[in-house]
């Protein structure tokens, strides 16, 4: 069982104790708790701010992958010229004097070869790790300014709790029915968010 999956189950499990305790003390009338559904994937998939903040590390990739581009260049660059040191290096038909000063010659340009080379595979995973990273952090900056809108729009539409129905359903399904009477809420926060976008400098 996925720890997602787990605290699901238990999200469930405290909602339900709380809608029974509720309904158990006469406060609301049994079978009257209101329960709406909100679809984050699509919420996130068409809030305009998602597809800037994809835009921006878009362009960080971008300016990361021209930074690989001109290092391996610099490597293609210098790869023939190593080899041809390399093989003067063991030229017999050379003088000692020409092949000692091609194998140092090859020594150095082979040390600052390896280095460009070494370089090159420490940024490629430092800006993985950096993409990774702003990937995560748009969704969780994302998912806050979601919730933060359904917790504004919520009080307007005369509902008790609010599901998320993107993931629950791959969490072992655990809403086997809703009726045609739960309301969908994905369209009126997402209208909500998207009112900013006028208003952005």
């Amino acid at each position: 069982m996925t720890r997602f999956f787990q605290a699901t189950v238990s999200l469930v499990v405290v909602l339900t104790a709380a809608v029974t305790n509720v309904q158990a003390q006469g406060e609301v009338p049994q079978g009257e708790i209101r329960v709406a559904v909100l679809d984050m994937q699509s919420a996130l998939d068409n809030y305009y701010r998602t597809e800037q903040e994809k835009a921006k590390i878009e362009a960080l990739a971008e300016r990361r992958k021209a930074v690989f581009e001109a290092l391996k260049a610099e490597i293609d660059a210098a790869k023939p010229n190593v080899e041809k040191l390399q093989k003067e290096a063991t030229d017999s038909s050379l003088s000692s004097s020409k092949r000692e000063e091609a194998e140092t010659a090859f020594k150095k340009a082979a040390v600052e070869l390896v280095a460009r080379e070494r370089r090159l595979l420490y940024l490629r995973r430092k800006a993985s790790v950096e993409i990774a990273t702003a990937h995560k952090e748009m969704e969780v900056t994302l998912v806050r300014e979601i919730k933060d809108q359904i917790s504004d729009i919520v009080p307007t539409l005369d509902v008790d709790i609010v599901f998320d129905k993107s993931f629950l359903p791959k969490a072992k399904k655990l809403i086997l029915h809703a009726s045609p009477n739960v309301t969908d809420v994905t369209a009126a926060v997402v209208g909500a968010l998207n009112q900013k976008a006028a208003v952005q400098p």
